[in-house]
């Protein structure tokens, strides 16, 4: 769940409709982060969603490269914040399984930004 007032910033920073706008990306994790402290029964699944944004953002490659590499930035945050919270070891596991995807398509999508492939 997001909270309502990030919803905007989501959508701004998934749809790259600001790409010269760096500051949105600090400024919705940063507020996603906030957030997520706050409401403690949802932290974990808004740190899984921020991570699904960065992720499927940076992975879209019809987005300025910039942009996408922005997300790839800060991508860390929220799996970093995620194994402060593991406690078991299933919750542990399954921030592993989020680092695994992370470093399977994250090595495509930097691969793609570094590497730009011409279209037609």
């Amino acid at each position: 769940m997001i909270a309502p007032y990030l919803a905007g910033m989501q959508e701004k920073i998934r749809q790259g409709s600001e790409p010269d706008n760096a500051s949105l990306i600090y400024e919705f994790v940063n507020q996603q982060i906030g957030f997520a402290k706050q409401a403690s029964e949802q932290e974990k699944n808004s740190y899984i969603s921020l991570f699904r944004v960065l992720l499927e953002t940076a992975a879209d490659e019809m987005l300025p490269r910039h942009w996408r590499s922005l997300c790839m930035d800060y991508i860390q945050q929220p799996l970093s914040l995620l194994w402060e919270l593991a406690e078991s070891d299933e919750s542990k596991w399954e921030v592993v399984k989020l680092c695994h995807e992370f470093k399977t398509i994250g090595d495509y999508v930097a691969s793609s930004i570094n590497n730009p492939i011409l279209k037609h």
